[in-house]
């Protein structure tokens, strides 16, 4: 029987991104979660709250961060936090192609049922990183622009071109005022790439799972 039958393309991807998921903040703080509870001796019940506070505190972070990288003058701090926030975006849209493709794949591998919580959760949380995203570019755009001398505008401008840039995926401002900055043009590549994969694959398709709404017109 030839194995490759099925193809290999999407089990090589599935591997790429079983792999990528490991290396993420997220699989870090959950691996310590886990041996905190293990030596304990206590059931770990509480996952699902733990990503909520997770994405919350995560995205109050990101708008504190892009407030502080644009008042402040610690250069340090700016690296900082916006090399976090680069492996922040990197996880979230790790763990959405992750979601919305290959876990579905692997349940089907392993001959169990696949279920997620809540659709209604799950479009809640990805509105919650979607937020996060914009606000992570906002700051890495800032600290940029900031370290080379080039902060000319206000904070809401500047979260406004990384919005429209995620939202829209429209770069031609960001191209405008970085203009000559080939490795910032790069990131604002990514940027709208990014956008891209979280509102025209992850959030349509997951908002399609939501639960129909009763209508009092019938026509």
């Amino acid at each position: 029987m030839n194995k490759n039958k099925d193809g290999f393309i999407v089990a090589f991807w599935e591997r790429i991104f079983k792999g990528l998921s490991y290396v993420s903040l997220f699989a870090f703080v959950s691996f310590l979660r886990k041996k905190y509870f293990k030596k304990v001796g206590k059931k770990d019940s509480g996952m699902y709250g733990f990503v909520e506070c997770w994405v919350i505190g995560n995205l109050a972070a990101s708008i504190c961060a892009s407030l502080l990288v644009y008042h402040t003058t610690w250069m340090w701090f700016a690296v900082i936090v916006s090399t976090y926030g680069i492996l922040r975006i990197f996880e979230i849209v790790v763990y959405q192609i992750n979601v919305m493709l290959f876990d579905p794949y692997r349940a089907m591998k392993e001959k169990r049922e696949y279920a997620i919580k809540s659709p209604t959760r799950l479009v809640v949380l990805l509105m919650h990183n979607y937020v996060e995203i914009i606000f992570w570019f906002t700051t890495a755009t800032i600290f940029y622009l900031n370290s080379n001398g080039l902060i000319e505008y206000s904070w809401a401008y500047y979260l406004q071109i990384n919005f429209l840039c995620v939202t829209t995926f429209d770069t031609s401002e960001m191209i405008h005022r970085l203009s000559g900055e080939s490795l910032f043009l790069m990131v604002t590549f990514f940027e709208s790439v990014v956008g891209f994969l979280m509102t025209v694959i992850s959030l349509a398709r997951f908002i399609g799972l939501l639960p129909s709404v009763k209508s009092i017109d019938k026509m």
